[in-house]
């Protein structure tokens, strides 16, 4: 590798996110309800989608028909529950699915401004 990796999920829930997710476009229902959760969750939401790129990525590293790669990807990756009760060894080169942070204790942008805005008023 030219540059280390890092996993996006982890750094947006280190900066505060008030809901973080990660499915594969695999699993089309889960994402589905991963959207409207994020989107009924004051705050920053992010979801990751781990999804096959056969046009270019998955053709120059013969990874394989489209199929194939969502198959990789779908065994690359382990629900957070289930990885719970698995061993260090076992996680070894997965990620994890579901939702990683859901947060409740955040208000939003919207709601702070509008609180500040208020005080520099003198309201």
């Amino acid at each position: 590798l030219v540059e280390d990796g890092f996993d996006a999920c982890k750094l947006v829930a280190a900066a505060g996110a008030s809901y973080v997710a990660r499915t594969t476009a695999y699993d089309v229902l889960e994402l589905q309800k991963m959207i409207i959760e994020a989107t009924e969750k004051p705050g920053f939401a992010f979801i990751d989608v781990l999804a096959a790129c056969p046009t270019h990525y998955g053709r120059l590293n013969k990874m394989g028909t489209p199929a194939e790669q969502m198959l990789k990807i779908k065994e690359g990756t382990v629900p957070a529950a289930k990885a719970a009760k698995m061993s260090p060894e076992e996680l070894k080169g997965k990620l994890l699915t579901g939702k990683l942070v859901d947060r409740n204790d955040r208000e939003d942008y919207a709601v702070l401004y509008a609180k500040m805005a208020k005080e520099a008023r003198g309201e």
